[in-house]
């Protein structure tokens, strides 16, 4: 049973739906309300799934976690899950097919990423300090200039194998 354990002062936060939001906003880098709330949204259900005393894992569904896997942890500065989903997608790609493997990998991180995140935000709220929080808040934008280039690649590399 996956459950994160949380100081006084973080159950505070969850329990005050504006501070959440505000604490939320300042950890994901982000103006956008409708991000903000999804999070926060999905904060509260794991939450309130815990006892209101630490966060329990509960599923609640990320389609840019499904779409983009490894790649949307990295995004997200989530480095764990990274590592997990990726060695996820090959372990379960080399035990099933390389199609269904992918899939159900591809299910696992979206079914789990806002769970992760909401984690590693617990884990910076309880150091309780806002600095901490800011310092390790925010994305990787390089994530989607890597994603573009390995995009031109694979599309240079398809033409280039049809022209053969």
């Amino acid at each position: 049973m996956l459950m994160t354990e949380m100081t006084e002062y973080t159950k505070n936060i969850f329990n005050d739906e504006d501070l959440l939001r505000e604490k939320m906003k300042m950890f994901l880098g982000t103006r956008s309300a409708s991000e903000i709330n999804s999070y926060a949204r999905a904060c509260e259900k794991f939450f309130i799934n815990g006892g209101r005393q630490h966060l329990k894992f509960t599923v609640a569904w990320n389609w840019s976690a499904f779409i983009f896997t490894t790649f949307f942890f990295l995004y997200m500065k989530d480095y764990l899950g990274a590592v997990i989903c990726f060695v996820l997608s090959i372990l379960l790609s080399l035990v099933l097919t390389p199609v269904f493997g992918t899939v159900v990998a591809m299910s696992v991180a979206g079914a789990c990423a806002k769970y992760s995140i909401a984690r590693r935000f617990v884990t910076l709220l309880n150091y309780e300090d806002d600095e901490v929080l800011k310092l390790n808040s925010g994305k990787n934008t390089w994530v989607i200039a890597g994603l573009l280039i390995l995009g031109l690649l694979g599309i240079v590399a398809g033409v280039m194998g049809s022209l053969q």
